[in-house]
């Protein structure tokens, strides 16, 4: 029995690697390469890359089945998770309607939405799938260290290869950090938070109203990188905040 136990959990702490490499190649394919090796754009964001992201979907769900006391999907947190994703947004275009100006999209076709649709979901499907699976893997051998290794590794998977090769200069790396790399490293910490506490799914859930903000909004602010940190500041702090009571009152009113 103990054998087994122990042919399990190297077979899953090999898994974890390998789905870890596959996340650090598929961002480096992605963001250095692939633009060089394909040239056309449809091929590119609506077959290669998608391809990509489903197959690291793939082999980190598969190492979900396989990973031994891998904790149910909470539907109390996954909900929770929803609202906390919206309370963000809310914040952030609450923030753009007092102190900026916007950015006006032209009108997009159905024919853009589902393939922005498409490409932003296998996005994450892939990444967020991967998170939780690492995680939870990880927790069982590094508790103290699973959630910092995870948060750092997706904000990186998360942040464009361009944004880090622009960091020339103070002032841009002063702009990057308050605008870019601050805000993405807060929803990768909640993110995170979310797959510790609703398992499968609640990191997506979480991340989805965010993504089809960007995605799908006509009007986007355009805030100076001062407002844009402490909005997105904000906009965590009360994510967090108000996430904890209600997947407490859901949890009671589901067990009721």
């Amino acid at each position: 029995m103990t054998a087994s136990l122990d042919s399990l959990a190297l077979r899953t702490n090999q898994h974890t690697w390998l789905v870890a490499g596959y996340l650090i190649a598929a961002y480096l394919i992605v963001h250095r390469w692939l633009s060089g090796w394909i040239t056309s754009a449809d091929v590119n964001f609506l077959i290669v890359q998608p391809a990509i992201w489903l197959g690291l979907a793939a082999l980190s769900y598969a190492g979900w089945r396989n990973l031994d006391g891998a904790p149910p999907t909470s539907r109390p947190w996954v909900i929770t998770a929803v609202v906390s994703g919206v309370i963000y947004v809310g914040v952030l275009v609450f923030s753009g309607i007092i102190g900026s100006t916007a950015t006006v999209r032209t009108s997009i076709d159905l024919r853009v939405y589902l393939e922005n649709t498409w490409y932003a979901g296998t996005l994450l499907l892939g990444v967020e799938t991967a998170r939780t699976y690492l995680y939870h893997a990880w927790k069982q051998r590094l508790p103290d260290l699973a959630g910092p290794i995870v948060v750092v590794l997706f904000f990186i998977a998360a942040t464009p290869y361009a944004q880090f090769a622009a960091l020339d200069s103070v002032d841009r790396t002063i702009e990057l950090t308050a605008s870019s790399f601050i805000p993405a490293l807060g929803i990768s910490i909640l993110a995170t938070w979310f797959a510790d506490r609703g398992a499968m799914g609640a990191s997506l859930a979480f991340r989805a109203p965010i993504v089809a903000y960007v995605w799908y909004s006509m009007v986007l602010p355009d805030l100076h990188w001062s407002t844009t940190l402490t909005a997105s500041v904000v906009a965590a702090v009360v994510a967090y905040s108000l996430a904890g009571p209600l997947a407490q009152a859901l949890t009671t009113s589901e067990g009721r």
